[in-house]
């Protein structure tokens, strides 16, 4: 019988990230003029959320981000906060004031309604922190920067973090960059102090400064590493950057001659690391293979993908990845593209096993991977989090009402207390049985002999003493307790005081053992992929 590999809660964790953070931004319940009078006699500068009812990103930050201590710190200590509603009361006219045009926008106002800081899109607590702090730096806020340029200043210091602003805030027009990288000489463009403005800041390869820096790619040479030049070359000739798009792309019969053509270019293009081209292929071949139905060679294109000299490495990024490439695939039903898919939703869910959207999507991939006992499990636990839309909590629970309808879908698991494993059974499996409380009184009911954990408990045979039955009045549900010797250990896993597991149980293939049947065995066994610290518990009959 298979044994599925699962690794599901550490309690602690769990509980850190429950309760722990406990502090959120206190926006205040004045109008916006009562805010700005706040703000003067705190002498503090208004921070506003514009946000709206539909907006996810805008969903996420309140729920993640907001609720956070450190932000909560540092914002309630330096701002007077509001959140306003672009589409509804005084929210519209701040919308036209300010200039809104996309959600959210984080604005940070001085007393006198002046704009000096703006800021966009969901972001990490540590980013928002430095939003914060730039608001009140009178060199790099976005109004002192722009103040600065006006000025005549142009050091590549100054001009990158007003690019940078720029494109954060949807603002950049290539135009600008263009004109800009057109009025330096070819020194300064292959210039160290350059660097950061040229990396980050010119075109594709179809763009003056794109081809320029083509041309003048050996001079680079003696500024920069040979592999961060690389990286820029590959990044101007990827699929959305070799040209300029048709204006019908979603025309496959367009848009895959494009690619093709874009490929080719990339092909024959020098790159003295072999592993930058190999990527810069594989994002072509990520789009390009599928047209052809091969799903198994975008599945291993994507795969090698997430360690792409152009991907960051950092855990957010990644975590954010692998969650949309498995909603991105999930119009894909084939077996052997289903193996990835739930690989990437399972490593997103160990890089944050806390958040609302791993357990999500991990627990609708298992679902669609037939794993239904464990999707019953992920999806329980996801309606916990706060951030979930009303939209995503009734899918859930349409999702689930249909699983718990299925044969093999029932949960148990156990936690380890001092010396005693504790078992949990749904009490809705004994109906029929007899005994206290309506359920068992002790095993003896199903007439286990043997005892198998990770090899080192092999053919421990407890007592009649050593099983325990009880029901559990606050979780409603039955509780297994089995005495455990202090000097047992298990070799390849331990199983520790402070966490929980949840395990699939499965009787006799699909069916559930009634206490009337007998049963010969309990086996806990370690799975093969130590790294998660997986197991199933299986019960069968001899």
């Amino acid at each position: 019988m298979k044994k599925y590999l699962f690794l599901l809660i550490a309690n602690l964790s769990f509980v850190s990230y429950s309760f722990a953070q406990n502090r959120k931004i206190e926006f205040t319940t004045e109008d916006f003029s009562g805010a700005l009078a706040k703000a003067e006699t705190e002498k503090k500068m208004v921070f506003m959320d514009c946000y709206t009812t539909w907006c996810g990103p805008c969903k996420l930050l309140s729920a993640q981000i907001f609720t956070q201590d450190a932000v909560a710190d540092y914002f309630n200590a330096h701002f007077v906060s509001v959140k306003m509603d672009m589409e509804k009361g005084e929210g519209k006219a701040l919308r036209d004031k300010y200039g809104i045009k996309a959600y959210p926008t984080l604005l940070f106002i001085n007393p006198d309604s002046d704009e000096m800081h703006r800021t966009m899109g969901f972001m990490p607590a540590e980013k928002l922190i430095a939003e914060a702090k730039k608001a009140s730096d009178p060199n790099w806020c976005s109004t002192c920067i722009a103040k600065r340029l006006k000025s005549g200043e142009k050091s590549p210091e100054l001009l990158f973090m007003y690019f940078l602003q720029q494109r954060e805030n949807q603002e950049l027009r290539i135009e600008e960059t263009e004109s800009f990288f057109a009025a330096i000489n070819d020194a300064d463009f292959t210039s160290k102090p350059f660097w950061g403005l040229v990396y980050n800041f010119v075109g594709g390869a179809s763009t003056i400064s794109g081809k320029r820096l083509m041309t003048l790619r050996d001079d680079f040479k003696l500024t920069v590493t040979s592999d961060s030049l690389e990286t820029k070359i590959a990044m101007m000739h990827d699929l959305y950057n070799y040209a300029p798009m048709p204006s019908n792309m979603s025309d496959e019969k367009v848009r895959t001659p494009h690619w093709e053509t874009g490929r080719k270019l990339a092909e024959s293009l020098y790159f003295k690391n072999k592993k930058i081209k190999e990527d810069l292929l594989d994002v072509y071949d990520i789009e390009l293979l599928g047209t052809k139905n091969n799903w198994i060679g975008v599945c291993e294109a994507i795969e090698r993908n997430f360690k792409s000299v152009f991907i960051p490495q950092d855990a957010e990024r990644q975590w954010n990845m692998r969650l949309w490439r498995v909603q991105t695939s999930e119009a894909r039903t084939e077996a052997e593209v289903l193996i990835y898919i739930e690989k990437w939703a399972q490593e997103a869910y160990a890089t944050k096993p806390n958040d609302f959207y791993s357990n999500y999507i991990f627990g609708k991939t298992l679902k669609r991977c037939g794993k239904n006992a464990e999707a019953i499990v992920l999806l329980e636990r996801a309606l916990q989090f706060d951030q979930k839309e009303a939209s995503e909590t009734q899918e859930i629970k349409t999702i689930l009402g249909s699983l718990k309808h299925a044969n093999d879908q029932v949960i148990m698991g156990y936690k380890l207390e001092k010396n005693q494993v504790i078992f949990d059974f749904d009490p809705k499996l004994y109906t029929t049985a007899s005994g206290t409380n309506g359920g068992w009184s002790t095993l003896k009911d199903l007439n286990i002999q043997t005892v198998n954990i990770a090899g080192d408990f092999n053919d421990w045979k407890p007592d009649n003493n050593q099983w325990k039955m009880k029901f559990n009045k606050h979780t409603q549900t039955y509780q297994l307790e089995v005495a455990i010797s202090a000097r047992k250990r298990m070799e390849k896993i331990t199983i520790a005081p402070d966490k929980i597991h949840i395990f699939k149980f499965v009787v006799n293939g699909n069916q559930w053992v009634m206490p009337t049947e007998k049963t010969k065995n309990i086996t806990l066994e370690a799975g093969k992929d130590f790294s998660y610290s997986n197991m199933t518990l299986e019960l069968a009959k001899p």
